[in-house]
């Protein structure tokens, strides 16, 4: 796990706009199973930000631009996974945000543009040589 504290000491023209505390962690379970035929890894991402003023995005020029009208609010986000491994396949499965499937509200990690929704992310692939 990491956890920032920031402080800026002189911010005058408001030109360094970032969150005073950014954690990120994970909480995980891996093994080797059956005779290594089963290499599994399964567990959950957290992240969390303070809420702060995020900077703005502007379309038409592609630039983000410091702004001072929208706060991005403080919002966890937390991802449940597990990957596996088995002889020659891999598989994963993500679901994505699982605070938002509970508590029915999203963060906005810059005015105007919603952050990742939950959704499942699933994947695999089967290597055909050795």
């Amino acid at each position: 796990s990491q956890t920032i504290y920031t402080k800026v000491l002189k911010n005058t023209d408001d030109a360094i706009q970032i969150p005073d505390i950014f954690v990120n962690a994970q909480l995980a379970y891996e093994n080797i199973h059956f005779n290594e035929n089963l290499d599994m890894h399964a567990g959950l991402d957290f992240h969390y930000q303070s809420d702060y003023y995020a900077l703005g995005y502007d379309v038409p020029i592609q630039q983000f631009y410091v702004q001072q009208s929208f706060v991005s609010p403080s919002f966890p986000l937390i991802d449940v996974f597990f990957s596996a491994r088995i002889k020659k396949g891999r598989i994963f499965f993500k679901y994505n945000n699982v605070v938002q499937l509970i508590t029915k509200q999203g963060y906005m990690p810059t005015p105007g543009y919603p952050g990742q929704r939950n959704i499942l992310d699933f994947g695999f692939d089967w290597s055909f040589y050795d």
